[in-house]
Parts: C-alpha cells; structure tokens; sequence
C-alpha cells in the first residue's frame, strides 16, 4: 500500500501500475490465507478496503469495510474493528452521504476512538486523532 500511496503523491504512472498489480497479487494471496486463519481475516479485509479506496474504487472498499466490520463483531476482535471504523472514517469525510455498517463519518470516529480509548491503543488514537 505505501508503495501506491508514494505514486499516487509523486505521480509516477508506471510506478503506479506496478504495485497496484502487486497489492492485487498480495490481496489474493491474504485473502486465500485469511480463509484458513480466521483472525487474520477482519485486518486483511480491511486492507482489501483500504487497496480499493487507493484504486478509486470507494464502492468496493466501503464492501470490503463492510465485511470487516461484520467479521470483527463475529469475531470479537475490538482492536480491528477500531481500525476499521477509523479507516472508514477518513473515507466517509469524502462522501457524507454514505455510510459503513449504518454508521456515518462522525459516527465511525466516536466508535474507533472510544474502542482506542477502552483498549488503551494510543497510537490508533493518535492516528486517527491527526488525520483529523
């Protein structure tokens, strides 16, 4: 994802191409792996999320996020679905209209903040608490 991120700022189209087709390769690879691993599974699902946003695709990371957020709960893994609402969180500023698991922006924030908070995760909360 760094590596996308970096071309997306530097504008550097052939880097670009080449790790968004690697990222596709590694999100097929932890994808098949979280099928076996089920607590591997809320995290790779949202970075299958956070690699659609990169690519433009917001309806397709807002699905990814989704099934996140419902493996999360299933699993009860409260670190993950902190993470993840804090990643929808910064996604949802962009389009207020929408929502991730009924929850809005403002709402996604309050949550992933307050799970931070109960959990002790200072640096998720710092993360999120500069992205705003």
């Amino acid at each position: 994802m760094a590596g996308i991120e970096e071309a997306l700022r530097g504008g550097d189209a052939a880097a670009l191409d080449a790790h968004r087709k690697a990222a596709r390769r590694a999100r097929k690879a932890a994808l098949a792996t979280a099928e076996k691993v089920a607590f591997r599974r809320p995290e790779v699902l949202r970075m299958a999320g956070r690699q659609a946003r990169l690519e433009g695709d917001f309806d397709g990371a807002l699905a990814w996020w989704e099934r996140a957020v419902a493996c999360c709960e299933g699993l009860g893994t409260r670190p993950e679905l902190g993470r993840t609402l804090a990643e929808g969180a910064r996604a949802l500023v962009e389009a207020p209209d929408r929502l991730l698991a009924g929850r809005d922006a403002d709402a996604c924030r309050r949550e992933a903040l307050a799970i931070f908070d109960q959990l002790d995760l200072a640096f998720d909360r710092k993360a999120l608490a500069d992205a705003a």
